[in-house]
């Protein structure tokens, strides 16, 4: 089943509930803003939370908008000589990862696009902070963390943002050939090379619940394939899969599955229509058939029972649609036209629900997935 809801320059607006029919959506589409809002604003505030931390490069912030009232909820400052790395929701609130240098260092990228070092000229420039802090939803600082006193300890040579888990207890980045790792409650840290072991180069790494990494790359020489899979960190295994003339392009992740998306192709515009998944606690990988493009944005809900999927129409039209996972029929779709998108689709959970949040410059969409 689902809820559309519309927000319009900070009005909260409900246009359909279920599977409505026409004479419903035209009766809604008549329904002016403010009526809407006064009748249903405080039932779906109370439905379900659901925020969007967002780093303002320019002013140095993290600004926490809330998507169903459609305000800005807080704002976590920084200091102007520190440099904001990432910033997400997480169970218990945000976690903000930030670093900063000493008066000498000047930022420099590694060619390969890898972790900012400090350097000057000569090479002297030094990292003075790179540290996770921890938020709760009133934006009070519960914790923060120092990653620099694994990462020098360790003479990890880390590459690009880091990821972290939902319990907001471990980090982790890219290496070279390995995937390192910080478990903040245990208070170690660890470079894992079963990846490299089984001769897989990863490209793409990401939280599949709080103990397992999801990941895709290629393994051994063959660069038409993808091999995709998780980490256990609790036992360092490795599960590893093969979709042959497959090449990934997003890796979507939640407690239970890995979701492979692949790449919309530049010369014909064109994917192909297949999604690999992966169940992290069976260990059963699937290949499913969409509908084109839908290929390179669809998430499993973490049940296993629907498909939620998003497809470019046309230049300014959009369609979502729900699949049953064991039939693969339609449960609902709908279509809306409206500005380009300024952010990507992201597709998250709120409470019991699935949302597919969609902004624009003028527009903001919460599609509500009931399953």
């Amino acid at each position: 089943m689902l809820k559309k809801i519309l927000a319009i320059g900070g009005i909260i607006c409900i246009l359909c509930s279920g599977c409505a029919s026409n004479a419903e959506k035209e009766n809604a589409s008549e329904t002016s803003a403010e009526d809407q809002k006064e009748e249903n604003h405080d039932a779906t505030a109370s439905s379900f939370q659901l925020y969007e931390p967002e780093i303002d490069y320019e002013s140095n912030t993290v600004k926490i908008h809330d998507l169903v009232s459609n305000d800005l909820a807080g704002t976590i400052t920084c200091r102007q000589d520190e440099q904001l790395v990432t910033a997400l929701e997480v169970d218990d609130g945000f976690a903000v990862v930030k670093k900063s240098t000493d008066e000498s260092g000047t930022a420099k990228e590694y060619e390969n696009g890898g972790l900012v070092v400090t350097t000057d000229e000569d090479g002297s420039g030094s990292w003075t902070e790179y540290a996770l802090e921890l938020y709760d939803f009133d934006l009070n600082m519960v914790k923060s963390i120092s990653l620099l006193d694994y990462i020098d300890q360790d003479k990890a040579e880390i590459h690009g943002d880091p990821v972290i888990s939902r319990n907001a207890e471990k980090i982790a980045w890219l290496t070279d050939d390995s995937i390192y790792y910080v478990d903040l409650a245990a208070e170690k840290s660890c470079f894992v090379d079963a990846l490299s072991q089984e001769n897989i180069v990863s490209v793409q790494i990401a939280f599949a619940g709080n103990d397992k990494i999801g990941f895709y790359g290629s393994q051994g020489i063959t660069e038409t394939d993808t091999c995709y899979g998780f980490l256990n960190l609790e036992d360092q295994s490795v599960s590893a899969h093969i979709a042959k003339d497959y090449q990934a392009g997003t890796l979507l992740t939640n407690d239970r599955y890995v979701c492979i998306n692949d790449a919309q192709d530049p010369y014909t515009n064109k994917s192909s229509g297949k999604i690999q998944i992966l169940d992290c606690k069976t260990n059963e990988a699937r290949e499913v058939q969409v509908d084109g493009l839908e290929s390179t944005f669809s998430v499993i809900t973490e049940d296993g029972k629907m498909l939620i999927s998003i497809k470019w129409d046309e230049e300014n039209s959009f369609r979502i649609r729900n699949y049953d996972m064991d039939t693969m029929d339609v449960l609902y779709e709908t279509t809306c036209k409206k500005d380009e998108a300024v952010r990507p689709f992201e597709i998250k959970k709120a409470g019991d629900e699935y949302v597919v949040v969609y902004l624009s410059s003028e527009w903001g969409y919460v599609y509500a997935a009931d399953h």
